[in-house]
This record gives structure tokens, C-alpha cells and sequence, in this order.
């Protein structure tokens, strides 16, 4: 590799040198081959900077350098969302046709009863997001976290790409390969529409509302979609599920506007932490007075009991030899950390095995790698949090060792780019380092429909811990969107 603009740091060897490797390789060198990229750097940094992609009021930071994945790739991760996809609404069938099968989820009673309460159409998981880690050497993977309804990534996404598509390396890279992103809002504006329109009263042009609790939700995002909607010739409010009322037997927002079908953002957590504000909602979806997509029961694929769940014999009943299969060899093990279920003293020796986390949270909070952590703190974290004495149960899962590949920040290429411009020749090009990766994979109604990836310098990929959205390109791949799902295996 070329290090006339990024060098790198740390030796990665690998069984064989995989095909996203090598078309990272292609891409560093046109950006060597342009001295850097400088133009590009900037023009992308400026394009972020007065973007969309706003999390927490602040710009979302991201790599100078995409994921780049060729066709093998795509049909594993195809695999392994379809096939969780389809595992996943087994378990939810079951649960709600035997009752013997709901005691094996530690569930607040009023969940239970909302998962049980119809939502007007037939779709168990319309929208999600499966979180794997991939071994892009041997295609191997290891599920991370199952995300439903508050699923989010798909702006940052979109916007990144935008943006890393004005850059010289990107047009230098099109010349020899076809390159396509993912497309994450007309499509889900159809499978809504769609799902919606199996219903019995449905209208031809439905009043739209996405839901959620506006201090949690990605406002920016919802924006977008509101304008895909809006596009699409459907009216679209985004409104805070405590805002909600009902007049003349209609649900409607806030201002009076009915509203004939809901998409569910908020988590069912937030939901029960603000039960007695959310009635209206909670009763209005319960008396059918508007349809919603994103019923109550993708909680179960949503709580991080499900890792448990799956490896049971309960589980393993309904499932066949090779779905179970498919557990076994991508579901991590997973149990309470409570002395009921688990050695406490084996978690507390081998911390570097273990994963603690709340069982149900998002946005990584609470989540606690044992890797991460001395010997004495996590000592402290399993007391503090074993046997429900944290006030709220707490999960062990074996560690996975996240998949790691060389990039560097865009505000690091960006400043690098600037201080060149700037007569400062001697400051070092940005190092080129190893970061972990996350790959999301969406699905729409049981259809894989792309990925968010995220990478991040330590074993625990997220946000709050400095991690980086990447744009993800599909290179010399031939899309079919409803080719069917890969065998579970």
C-alpha cells in the first residue's frame, strides 16, 4: 500500500486476504494516487458539516474511508438477517399462542399484555435492525444486538455517503468499479405502505404519524422520513406520544389532525417509563383506532432476554435442526447474571470472557466489557449488579471479539487537508489505525435491505465511545432485492 497520505499503524494478518480488504487497498491508493485527497477531505468534511445527520445536536462524526463490499459479502449478510429475521418471528408466534412459553421472558406485566394486543395487521417485525459482528476473513459472524422499532443509523448512513461521494478517491475508485449504496427510505415508505394497505380499512392516502418521545428521538431522521412520506403523497406529523388525544373516536395529533396509521419509534422501556402520560396512546392502539406499524410484540426480538431465549429447549422445539444450528454457531451464550443461573465467581475470574448488560436498554448504556475493565472495578460492577441488585436485570454474554480493519476520522483527513492548504506541509498525514466493526443489517417486513456500520477504537463499538459511521457501498454487486433468503445453516 501506498502511504503517500495515510500511514498505517499495526499489523493485521489474516488467513487470506479478503475481498473487502482489497478493495479498501484499491481505494487508499487513489487516495494516494491524488496526494491525499486534500480536495475531497474538505469538500466532504464541509458537505457533513451542513448536513442532516445530527444525533444529540451534534454532527455525527465519521470515517474518511467507507466499507466497501462485494457480492459474497452482501449474501452472507443477507443470510444472517434473513435468517435471524425468520427465527425471530417463530418465537413470536409462539409466544403468543403458549402461555407456558411467555414464563420464560421476565417481562413487566403490562408489557406482556401490550405484546398480546392486536396492532391492526399481520407484519411481527416490520422494521429492524440486527447488529453482527463479521469476520471478513472466513464469513463467519456473531449477532451483537437485535433492534426493532427504535432502530436508527439510516441518515447518518445516507448522509455520510453523500458526502464521501464528492470525494476524488470515490470518482477515481467509480472508474474501474460499479458502486451503489444502500437505499433506506423510498423502500420503507413502500413496505409501510404496503403493510398498511393489508388492513381492512385502509385509505389510499393514509394521515401519518411517527411516534416516539421527542427528548429520545433522532428528530433529524424523522424529518427525513417525514419528507419521504410527504413525497410519496401521504400527510406526515411527527409527534410525542404524550401529545396524542382522541377526539370523535379518532386518534389525532396534538393540533386535532387524525391520524390512520402509526409508526412506532418509541422503545417499549420509554413507554413504561412513562406509562400513566402515555394512556391515550396506549389505549387508543389497543382499541384499534389507528393502525400501527410496529406492534408491541417486537419487544420480544428487542430485549436482549432473547439470546437466552433462543438457546432454550423451549426454543429449540419450535425451531429446525438448522435453525438451531444457526443459533448455536452465531447466537453468543447468554444468561442472568444472577447465582440462579450462573457461577458468579467464574464471571468475576474471567472477566475477559464475559459481557454484562442490562436486559433491556439502548444505545449501549450500561454495557460493560470485561476486557475493558481491571480486575478490581469489574469485581465491583458484577456485585453491584448481579442477583437484580442494580434494580433491574442484568444479562452475562460470551464475548466476541469484534472484526477490525484500518481507517482514520474524516476530521483528521479534513485537518490534515486544511494545514497542507494552509502552507504547513510538515504536519504528518493522519495515521491510518485498526477499528472495530459493527455491521447493522436492516430488514424491511423479512426483506434485507442494507447496512449501517459503525466502527469504533475499542472492543465496545458505539457513539459514546468514540465510534465513527462509515458510508457502506455495495462494489460490483447486482441488487436483488427479493432474491430469496439464504438456508439456514
Amino acid at each position: 500500500m501506498r502511504q503517500v497520505a495515510y500511514s498505517a499503524h499495526g499489523n493485521a494478518k489474516h488467513a487470506y486476504r479478503s475481498s473487502s480488504k482489497q478493495l479498501t487497498d484499491e481505494w487508499l491508493d487513489c487516495v494516494s494516487r491524488l496526494n491525499g485527497d486534500k480536495r475531497g477531505a474538505l469538500q466532504a468534511a464541509d458537505f457533513m458539516e451542513h448536513s442532516s445527520a445530527i444525533v444529540h445536536d451534534e454532527v455525527t462524526p465519521c470515517t474518511a474511508i467507507p466499507r466497501l463490499f462485494d457480492s459474497k459479502t452482501r449474501e452472507t449478510m443477507r443470510h444472517a438477517a434473513q435468517a435471524m429475521h425468520s427465527i425471530l418471528c417463530k418465537v413470536i408466534r409462539h409466544y403468543a399462542t403458549d402461555p407456558a412459553y411467555r414464563t420464560l421472558f421476565n417481562f413487566d406485566p403490562r408489557l406482556e399484555k401490550l405484546i398480546l394486543a392486536p396492532c391492526g395487521h399481520n407484519a411481527l417485525l416490520p422494521f429492524a435492525r440486527y447488529d453482527i459482528f463479521l469476520n471478513e476473513d472466513t464469513g463467519d459472524f456473531v449477532f451483537c444486538e437485535l433492534n426493532a422499532d427504535g432502530s436508527s443509523g439510516m441518515n447518518e448512513d445516507r448522509e455520510v455517503a453523500r458526502a464521501t461521494r464528492l470525494t476524488g478517491a470515490y470518482s477515481l475508485f467509480n472508474r474501474t468499479h460499479a458502486i451503489e449504496g444502500n437505499e433506506l427510505f423510498d423502500s420503507w415508505v413502500d413496505t409501510f405502505l404496503g403493510i398498511y394497505s393489508s388492513g381492512a380499512h385502509a385509505s389510499p392516502t393514509p394521515q401519518v404519524a411517527i411516534c416516539d418521545y421527542l427528548e429520545c428521538a433522532t428528530l433529524s431522521e424523522f424529518q427525513e422520513y417525514q419528507a419521504a412520506f410527504e413525497q410519496h403523497g401521504m400527510a406526515c406529523s411527527i409527534c410525542d406520544v404524550r401529545d396524542l388525544i382522541v377526539r370523535e373516536g379518532r386518534l389525532c395529533t396534538r393540533e386535532g389532525k387524525p391520524i390512520d396509521v402509526i409508526w412506532r419509534r418509541c422503545v417499549t422501556s420509554d413507554i413504561l417509563s412513562h406509562w400513566n402520560e402515555s394512556r391515550v396512546f396506549i389505549n387508543a392502539v389497543c382499541d384499534n383506532l389507528a393502525m400501527m406499524i410496529g406492534g408491541f410484540s417486537s419487544h420480544i426480538a428487542h430485549d436482549k432476554q432473547i439470546f437466552r431465549v433462543l438457546r432454550m429447549p423451549q426454543t429449540q422445539a419450535i425451531l429446525t435442526k438448522e435453525e438451531n444450528e444457526f443459533v448455536r454457531r452465531h447466537v453468543p451464550y447468554t444468561t442472568f447474571l444472577d447465582e440462579r443461573f450462573i457461577d458468579l465467581n467464574e464471571v468475576i475470574a474471567r472477566k475477559d470472557r464475559w459481557v454484562i448488560k442490562p436486559t433491556d436498554c439502548y444505545g449501549a448504556k450500561e454495557v460493560h466489557l470485561g476486557i475493558e475493565e481491571t480486575p478490581q472495578h469489574w469485581h465491583d460492577l458484577i456485585c453491584a449488579c448481579a442477583n437484580g441488585a442494580a434494580g433491574n436485570m442484568f444479562l452475562a454474554q460470551a464475548f466476541a471479539r469484534p472484526f477490525r480493519t484500518l481507517t482514520t476520522p474524516l476530521a483528521e483527513a479534513a485537518s490534515w487537508a486544511q494545514c497542507q492548504q494552509q502552507g504547513s506541509p510538515r504536519q504528518s498525514p493522519p495515521a491510518l489505525r485498526l477499528y472495530a466493526n459493527l455491521s447493522g443489517l436492516y430488514v424491511f417486513n423479512s426483506e434485507f435491505k442494507g447496512v449501517f456500520s459503525r466502527l469504533g477504537p475499542f472492543e465496545i463499538v458505539t457513539g459514546l465511545a468514540g465510534g465513527l459511521t462509515a458510508a457502506t457501498f455495495w462494489v460490483d454487486c447486482e441488487q436483488r432485492e427479493n432474491s430469496p433468503a439464504a438456508p439456514c445453516v
